[in-house]
C-alpha cells in the first residue's frame, strides 16, 4: 500500500506540470518556433532535452536541500516551493510572436532553458522533491509532463496563441498549489508541536 502511494506522486507531478505548462512561457516560444521549423527534428529533440535538465535540476535541488532539514523548516521549503509555483500560474503575459534570430540552435536551447528553469512546473517539482526522499520519479514525472505539453503544442502550434481561454484552468491550478501549501504548512506546525 505505502508503495502505491509512492508511485502516486510522480503521476499527480506528470499531471500537474502538463496542465501549468499550458498556456506558459514555454509553450508561446514552441507555438512560434513551430511554423517556421515544421518538420525539423531540432525543435522536438530541444524540447525534451530542455525538458530533462530543467525537471531533473529543479527536483534534485528540491531534494538536496529539504535533506538539511527535518518538521517545520522543511515544510516551509515545501509550501516555498509551491507558493512559487503558484505565482507565474496566477500571472498573465500576452503572446509575443517569437523574434529572429532565434532559428539557431543554440538560441532555440537557451529560449527554452530559460522560461522553463523557473515557471510554474520546475517550481512544483522542486516543491515535490522537497517533499520525499527519492526525486527521481518526480524528476520523470516533471520530465514526461511538461514535454508532452511542449510536444503536443510543436504538434499543433495554434495551442500556444489560445492563452487567454488556458487562463481559468492556469488560476484553478494556482490556487490548489495554495491549499497544499497551507496544509502542508499546518502538517509542519503541527508535527512540530
Amino acid at each position: 500500500m505505502v508503495h502505491g502511494r509512492a508511485m502516486d506522486l510522480p503521476l499527480i507531478i506528470m499531471f500537474a506540470c502538463f496542465l501549468a505548462t499550458m498556456g506558459g512561457g514555454a509553450q508561446q516560444i514552441v507555438s512560434g518556433l513551430a511554423g517556421t521549423l515544421p518538420s525539423s527534428p531540432i525543435l522536438p529533440s530541444l524540447v525534451v532535452l530542455t525538458s530533462v535538465l530543467t525537471a531533473f535540476a529543479m527536483a534534485y535541488l528540491g531534494f538536496w536541500l529539504s535533506a538539511h532539514f527535518i518538521g517545520l523548516p522543511r515544510a516551509l521549503l515545501v509550501a516555498g516551493g509551491l507558493l512559487l509555483a503558484a505565482i507565474p500560474l496566477f500571472r498573465s503575459e500576452p503572446f509575443v510572436p517569437i523574434r529572429e534570430p532565434t532559428r539557431s540552435t543554440g538560441a532555440i536551447f537557451m529560449a527554452l532553458s530559460g522560461k522553463q528553469a523557473l515557471d510554474a512546473p520546475r517550481w512544483l517539482a522542486f516543491a515535490a522533491g522537497a517533499a520525499i526522499t527519492e526525486p527521481l520519479g518526480i524528476a520523470l514525472g516533471a520530465t514526461f509532463g511538461s514535454a508532452a505539453a511542449l510536444l503536443s503544442t510543436w504538434i499543433a502550434p495554434e495551442m500556444g496563441r489560445h492563452r487567454s481561454k488556458l487562463r481559468i484552468l492556469r488560476i484553478g491550478l494556482a490556487m490548489l498549489a495554495l491549499a497544499v501549501a497551507a496544509f502542508v504548512l499546518w502538517v509542519g506546525i503541527a508535527a512540530g508541536r
